[in-house]
């Protein structure tokens, strides 16, 4: 789920601006701005039924501005990305991966903040729960042979 909704989270980030560098887990010192920094809080999981998991999870992205020359941060490029991240986001109720997975948008939270733009988009992904190995396997033709001995003992 996370490889995959990350994918669904940078192809909007793509959407709204093509051109930019987007990182993932970490800023390098060296880094490029304007940029994004997309990283997640671990999945939450739970089992909805037998058979269908149940997984939501925080994306955290992260703006830098571009910077004017006197090396201040361009406050209406920082707005302006703050509103177009939000807008590309809470305008759907759902994201499509490239692989086809459906990802619901529960939430989408935060905007400018000193330096940066920091943005909450909380998703939430179904999907078939793998079979357990851990349940040794029935053997019926055994448990036929037992009860036949315990009827002819008696």
């Amino acid at each position: 789920m996370l490889r995959d909704s990350l994918d669904a989270v940078r192809s909007v980030l793509r959407e709204v601006r093509p051109e930019l560098k987007i990182y993932v887990n970490a800023v390098p010192e060296d880094f490029v701005s304007p940029s994004f920094y997309v990283y997640s809080e671990p999945v939450k999981e739970e089992r909805l039924t037998k058979r269908i998991m149940r997984g939501v999870t925080v994306w955290h992205i992260q703006y830098f501005p571009k910077q004017l020359e006197s090396n201040i941060v361009d406050s209406f490029d920082q707005i302006e990305m703050s509103d177009n991240v939000r807008r590309a986001f809470s305008s759907r109720n759902y994201l499509r991966s490239p692989k086809g997975e459906i990802y619901t948008i529960l939430s989408v939270e935060g905007g400018p903040e000193e330096d940066t733009v920091h943005i909450q988009v909380t998703l939430e992904g179904q999907w078939l729960a793998v079979a357990s190995t851990d349940s040794p396997p029935t053997n019926t033709e055994l448990m036929k042979k037992v009860h036949l001995k315990e009827e002819l003992s008696r």
